[in-house]
């Protein structure tokens, strides 16, 4: 246990290692059964896993939440109940997504733009709501009709701190709620902003014993995208082309990308890059 635990679940032995051993997902399974044996999970491991649960009342509290996250008393607490270093800031809350990206008229009424559907992960609907914000804008200029799927947790956060049973639950609800974006034709894609839902949605999804039927999660993976990845990919065939302010850029025009490890695990940088 004390080296599973410097396993961040990142995936890169899935790619990276010889012999491509997916140690993340040995863990998680290895993780339950020792809860099971040991009568239950530690309180750390619930908090963590249930992740999205916090932020949502964080940001229900916000910015009261974050002035309190940042009080001696609460880090000293924080450390001794999570393990959490008290040199450590706490992620800040901000209004919730939905406040921006709710039903509109349009949204209820239709206006003949075909759909996209914008799945609500628990960082940008909570924690960072400007990337939702900025992505709609990025897709309302390619010519579609953004819709906020807020339908849960992908799971991401109870998998890998071996929570699997209540992960199962989750994500079971979580596809239900997104079925009717699944299932319609006029809903070009699933978009992701976090790459960690993404790959729940293409490679834990399909493998774990979930009620959902397969074909049901499959037509799903099919139908997901990074945001960027789906620009590019998709890139002669968008409604509209969006169009581009001349010296947007500062500098020499060089950008850094900082690949996400589940994204490099499963898909390559390039799904980002490409796009740039």
């Amino acid at each position: 246990m004390e080296t599973l635990d410097q396993c961040l679940s990142c995936k890169a032995c899935k790619t990276e290692c010889p012999s491509n051993v997916d140690i993340s997902k040995l863990k998680a399974e290895y993780t339950a059964q020792r809860y099971r044996a040991a009568g239950g999970p530690p309180l750390a491991a619930l908090a963590f896993g249930n992740v999205r649960l916090l932020n949502r009342l964080g940001s229900m509290t916000a910015p009261m939440a974050n002035v309190v996250n940042r009080l001696t008393p609460v880090k000293w607490l924080l450390e001794k109940m999570l393990k959490i270093d008290r040199r450590r800031s706490v992620p800040a809350f901000e209004a919730p997504l939905a406040r921006d990206l709710g039903a509109s008229a349009s949204d209820r009424a239709g206006d003949g733009r075909p759909i996209v559907a914008l799945f609500g992960d628990c960082f940008t609907m909570y924690n960072d709501p400007r990337i939702g914000r900025e992505s709609r804008r990025v897709l309302d200029a390619f010519g579609y009709r953004v819709q906020l799927a807020n339908a849960g947790c992908c799971g991401r956060a109870k998998i890998s701190t071996g929570l699997l049973s209540q992960a199962i639950d989750e994500i079971d609800t979580t596809i239900e709620k997104l079925r009717p974006w699944i299932e319609s034709d006029d809903v070009r894609a699933i978009v992701v902003a976090e790459p960690s839902c993404l790959s729940a949605f293409k490679d834990e999804w399909l493998t774990l014993k979930l009620r959902t039927p397969i074909l049901l999660r499959k037509k799903l993976a099919e139908k997901s995208w990074l945001i960027e990845q789906f620009v590019e990919k998709k890139w002669d065939s968008h409604p509209q082309r969006a169009e581009f302010r001349a010296n947007a850029v500062s500098g020499d025009g060089e950008f850094f990308l900082h690949g996400h490890c589940h994204q490099k695990a499963l898909w390559g940088s390039d799904s980002s890059a490409a796009l740039l």
